[in-house]
């Protein structure tokens, strides 16, 4: 689960039980239609299907979170390199 402080920062709270959906890919424009970025451009269509609202900006990720009608759902993608990907991911 994200930690409490970091999502305050983005104005979001805790979804008890959300299901965790993280797109990884590479920052920057240069890396935008490489295919490393297969995950985070996915993640961004789930965002969109689910009507979910945009992601909010946090240090090392980027985050979106709703209750859908599938339950509490949360999307992260990373905003490190994919070899870094991980230590966002636990943040």
């Amino acid at each position: 689960m994200v930690r409490l402080p970091k999502l305050r920062r983005c104005g979001l709270k805790p979804l008890q039980g959300a299901r965790l959906i993280v797109g990884l890919g590479n920052p920057g424009a240069g890396y935008s239609q490489n295919r490393h970025n297969a995950g985070a451009r996915s993640v961004e269509l789930v965002r969109r299907g689910l009507g979910m609202p945009q992601l909010q900006r946090e240090a090392r990720f980027r985050v979106a979170q709703a209750q859908t009608a599938h339950g509490p759902v949360a999307v992260v993608v990373p905003r490190t390199f994919m070899n870094e990907s991980g230590k966002a991911v636990q943040s």
